[in-house]
């Protein structure tokens, strides 16, 4: 037998028009939406994050370079520093030591010996000095090396002066080697007379 509903039709209970699919859509776009949000608010962090590490980097790199800056003054004084040190050097190995050389010559020097002029140069051979007389040449054992390594000659002193006798002359030579670094003193002339000659070197 088949049930009638008797109810008027506004007083009878309403049925769903939609299945149970519909539901599930509606949660499904729900769903794809909170998770689209989710990875939009992650991305949006990490580019603050990044742009955070990219203004810090920045800023320590403005602070090195002006760390650069102000010891650049300190930098260009250690340069200027080093060539006048530089300079001294040069100038200290070119410099012949005239103040101990007097100071020996006079310790060894016989009596009745006088010297009438003195050449020195710290490179080598002395110009022949001026003036009468005997000569004497002498090389001093401590040789300097040249920048390209090759050993260059080492310095010399020429003595002239005057003696009142030949065996005076030989004493001299002998006391000149014990001047300091007196490598080789030897007599390149010798001569009586006025200027009759006595002389050494250091």
């Amino acid at each position: 037998m088949r049930s009638v509903n008797l109810l008027p039709e506004q007083y009878r209970p309403r049925r769903p028009s939609g299945g149970a699919g519909g539901a599930y859509v509606v949660l499904g776009v729900l769903g794809a939406l909170l998770v689209a949000s989710v990875v939009y608010v992650l991305a949006l962090n990490q580019i603050g994050a990044r742009e955070d590490e990219i203004a810090k980097t920045k800023t320590e790199a403005a602070e090195a370079e002006a760390k650069s800056k102000a010891l650049a003054p300190v930098a260009n004084f250690l340069q200027v520093k080093q060539q006048r040190e530089q300079s001294v050097k040069q100038l200290a190995s070119e410099r012949f030591d005239w103040e101990r050389m007097v100071l020996e010559l006079s310790r060894v020097m016989p009596a009745g010996v006088y010297l009438k002029s003195a050449q020195a140069s710290v490179k080598g051979e002395p110009p022949e000095a001026a003036g009468g007389g005997g000569a004497t040449s002498s090389t001093l054992a401590s040789g300097t090396a040249a920048p390209t390594g090759e050993p260059t000659a080492p310095p010399t002193l020429n003595l002239k002066g005057c003696a009142p006798n030949q065996p005076t002359v030989a004493t001299m030579l002998v006391r000149l080697r014990r001047l300091h670094h007196a490598a080789d003193v030897k007599l390149t002339k010798s001569g009586e007379g006025e200027d009759q000659a006595a002389a050494g070197a250091a």
